[in-house]
């Protein structure tokens, strides 16, 4: 993440949303910016794909990581858009458990390898902000739903 800012000429303050979709490795990428999240607060939108121990332990030191940089409410997404709940990182980090116990547990029949869930972070300064935009979300998709 450092090099594409710099290659692309931002600077970190420009920063206002980072979106990640690397199909199970996003941790990677956000974690790569390191100390620069101490400065700066953008929103974090990412793929949270999870299918072995592996990227559980990898996704598990993001949430930790996230925690130390500030990042307070996090709005969970199903694979298709719709908002399932907003939590506090602690939730987060037990909803993360639940997925891997969900993944090893040969005889659940209901889960699709191929199913994920899209999550939006911000820090405290940003929360209000986020309340807002997560409610014109729901009013529009509830508006689209009227006309269908």
């Amino acid at each position: 993440m450092p090099e594409l800012i710099s290659k692309y000429g931002l600077t970190l303050q420009q920063l206002q949303l980072i979106k990640v979709d690397t199909d199970g490795f996003d941790y990677d990428c956000i974690m790569s910016m390191g100390d620069m999240l101490q400065t700066v607060s953008p929103l974090l939108y990412w793929e949270h794909f999870l299918e072995n121990n592996e990227q559980h332990n990898a996704y598990s030191s993001m949430l930790s990581y996230l925690e130390e940089m500030g990042y307070v409410l996090f709005v969970v997404f199903d694979n298709v858009g719709h908002m399932l709940f907003t939590l506090d990182v602690l939730r987060l980090k037990q909803f993360h458990e639940y997925l891997l116990a969900v993944i090893l547990d040969e005889t659940t029949t209901y889960y699709n390898h191929d199913y994920y869930f899209d999550i939006l972070a911000c820090k405290a300064d940003k929360v209000d902000f986020v309340h807002k935009i997560m409610k014109d979300y729901e009013d529009l998709y509830a508006d689209s739903l009227k006309k269908s």
